[in-house]
Formats: C-alpha cells, structure tokens, sequence
C-alpha cells in the first residue's frame, strides 16, 4: 500500500486532449450533420419552391408582354386598343400557338382585356401557388421634359474667397 502512495498520478488531461476524445469528436461530428441536413431541407422546402415560382412569373410576364405587342399593332391598325382577348388574338398570326402558351401558366378565366381609344390594360392570374396577380398598363411612350432647365448661375467671386460672408 505504501507504494501505490508513492508513485506520482497521471497529469490531468489537457483541454486538447479532452477536445480530441472520441466521444466529444462524435458528437460534434453528430451537430454538423443535423445542422447540414437541417440546412438542406430549410432550401428543399423554401428556397427551391422560389426559383420555380419566379419561372412562371417570368415567362407570364414574358407573355403579357406580347399581349401588349399585339394591343399597340391592334391600335395602329384600328384605331383603338382591343377590348377583349378574342379581340386581340384576331390579329395575330399564332393566336393558338399564343393561346397555348398562355394555358400553361395562365389562368385564362382570369385575363382581363380592357382598352378604349387612348389607354389599355391587361391583367393575368399566373399559376403559381399564390395566383399572383400581374398587370400591364399601356402605352408607355416615353415623356417630353415640360420645361427645359434654366442653367446654375455661376459663383461669383466674393463667395470663392474663404472666410468670406455670405452675401444677403
């Protein structure tokens, strides 16, 4: 017993060491595969739906804006602007091609064609999970300034100098 009392113990292990210990080396390993996976299923859920909801808004748009090419060649050759999508398609070379395009991310219950002589306006639902409402008003012709700007007057000399006050 006595020389159980002699011999010197074992220095305490060092944090790294500690650190090292399978144990604690497999539960960090275990984090940071929870945390990734909860990553991964944070964009399949939420990230990844966006991009596809952004497509077909794009490619609505993209559509109503050939609606709009068709309303303004509808106004040069009649005058006004088309009232209805029956009305707007009359004039077009691909109308069932168009049409077609349309029906895939297009409510076409919804498209709403109003026009009148000066001014029209189209409205679509989109197919996507909130039906999102897109409109497209017309025509947009870009604007005359109304008046043009007077120049700046020039500095005079007295307010140049530094120091000097300013004169009322």
């Amino acid at each position: 017993m006595a020389d159980s009392m002699t011999e010197p113990s074992s220095p305490p292990p060092t944090w790294r060491r500690r650190l090292a210990h399978p144990r604690i080396l497999a539960a960090v390993l275990a984090g940071v595969t929870a945390g990734l996976a909860v990553a991964a299923g944070g964009w399949w859920r939420y990230l990844r739906p966006q991009r596809e909801i952004a497509q077909i808004r794009y490619d609505t748009l993209q559509d109503l804006m050939s609606l709009y090419a068709l309303q303004v060649a509808h106004h040069k050759s009649a005058g006004t602007y088309a009232n209805s999508l029956d009305a707007l398609l009359a004039g077009a070379k691909d109308a069932a091609v168009l049409k077609a395009r349309l029906a895939k991310h297009v409510d076409l219950n919804t498209v709403t064609v109003v026009g009148n002589a000066e001014k029209f306006k189209l409205e679509v639902n989109a197919l996507d999970g909130e039906r999102s409402l897109i409109k497209v008003k017309g025509p947009v012709v870009p604007r005359r300034p109304s008046k043009p700007r007077a120049p700046l007057p020039e500095p005079s000399s007295a307010s140049q100098d530094a120091g000097a006050p300013v004169g009322r």
